[in-house]
């Protein structure tokens, strides 16, 4: 393991929100992930480029506002002693891959996390999108998601992929996913310099969950996977909050975790 660097954990978070798209005020995320003894974090903020009215939940503009976001995050640096960077969390479209290389290289981002919210003009984290479909459906948009995670790794496009089971959030696809679509995923990342995240957004919720699923994170063991650790924090508190509850789970996971600067920066 490498995650005992300080009593949450880990000490750097590559997964937060600002109020450039839902989240909080960014030197307040940033004071109060110094606070809780953190030497990083990222803000990462949704953004879609391809197709806005797909967007994870509403209509990001990131695209067009990250230069006033980056000036913003420089001014947060001087008031913490603390490493913030300029990322972003892009929804992957396996159609426009070359749209979002351009988008990407423009930007020159710190880094980028990509995620899939979308399959087959469906979101697949929110209930309304899937309740109607037949237990077929559910089971074949479940693993049409898996080919576009894996998709996403081998376009290289990324340094993180972002929650990486997201169906699990969608009570109609929950304990859906099967371990020959982790393995999948495991086997590309292998090849990739793509490096996937223990997301912490449903940390505490009733069921306490991660992402990916504890229960198939032997096939990521098995296969040499390393992680980075994102709160998906959303407001301040969430940073510590999430971190907290989930410092003794994370020292006990069967894979290794990224506790500092991932090779990436």
């Amino acid at each position: 393991m490498t995650n005992k660097g300080t009593g949450l954990g880990v000490s750097f978070d590559y997964h937060a929100h600002s109020t450039y798209s839902d989240g909080g005020d960014i030197t307040a995320m940033a004071r109060q992930a110094a606070d809780a003894g953190l030497d990083g974090i990222g803000f990462a903020d949704h953004c879609n480029v391809t197709d806005p009215e797909l967007s994870s939940h509403e209509v990001y503009s990131l695209h067009e506002t990250y230069e006033a976001r980056r000036e913003e995050i420089r001014a947060a640096g001087e008031c913490v002693d603390i490493r913030l960077f300029d990322a972003v969390e892009l929804d992957f479209d396996p159609e426009a891959i070359g749209r979002l290389e351009r988008f990407l290289e423009d930007a020159g981002f710190d880094f980028a996390l990509g995620s899939v919210h979308h399959v087959e003009g469906r979101n697949v984290m929110h209930p309304p999108s899937t309740g109607q479909l037949s237990d077929a459906e559910r089971t074949q948009l479940v693993d049409a998601y898996f080919e576009v995670v894996v998709t996403l790794i081998e376009s290289e496009l990324f340094e993180v992929v972002s929650h990486l089971d997201v169906p699990t959030r969608n009570p109609y696809l929950r304990g859906l996913p099967e371990r020959e679509q982790y393995e999948r995923v495991a086997s590309a990342l292998s090849r990739s310099r793509t490096v996937p995240e223990i997301n912490l957004g449903r940390v505490l919720t009733p069921d306490a969950a991660l992402h990916p699923d504890p229960a198939f994170l032997d096939v990521f063991d098995e296969a040499g996977t390393t992680f980075v650790v994102g709160t998906d924090a959303h407001s301040p508190g969430q940073v510590t909050a999430r971190l907290d509850a989930a410092a003794g789970v994370l020292e006990d996971l069967p894979v290794d975790i990224v506790d500092g600067p991932a090779p990436f920066l």
